[in-house]
């Protein structure tokens, strides 16, 4: 079966940040040097990191990946958090359970949340 987003379930969290591109020995400029506005990435993190730790707690949840600026390390006010769950098996109810902890934070924290939530068993290869 072929994965497109109306077959996916979605969940998943994690944080990164874009190593400098290097060319011909030259460094270029990283993509938030560029960026105008300010950075809240602090505070960003803050609740993306909170998020995770609540949704970490249930059994089933196998990762967490943050995606977007707060994997860049870029966050101004038109920014949404970008949180992708990874289920081990499918569990509706966990699911749910997941999409709620995030509806709650971003009312909380009056933030945008694109909280993604997948079952691994979606990305099994097929025998």
């Amino acid at each position: 079966m072929e994965h497109t987003a109306e077959n996916i379930s979605h969940s998943t969290i994690s944080i990164g940040r874009a190593p400098p591109v290097t060319r011909l020995g030259k460094k270029e400029p990283q993509m938030f040097d560029t960026l105008k506005g300010q950075n809240n990435i602090k505070e960003s993190r803050r609740i993306a990191q909170d998020l995770a730790a609540r949704i970490a707690t249930y059994q089933g949840v196998a990762g967490i990946v943050f995606l977007g600026g707060l994997a860049r390390g870029f966050i101004d006010k038109w920014s949404d958090l970008d949180v992708t769950v990874f289920l081990s098996k499918r569990d509706e109810r966990l699911r749910k359970q997941i999409i709620k902890i995030g509806s709650d934070k971003q009312e909380r924290f009056r933030t945008d949340i694109d909280l993604e939530i997948h079952f691994l068993e979606d990305f099994k290869k097929k025998q």
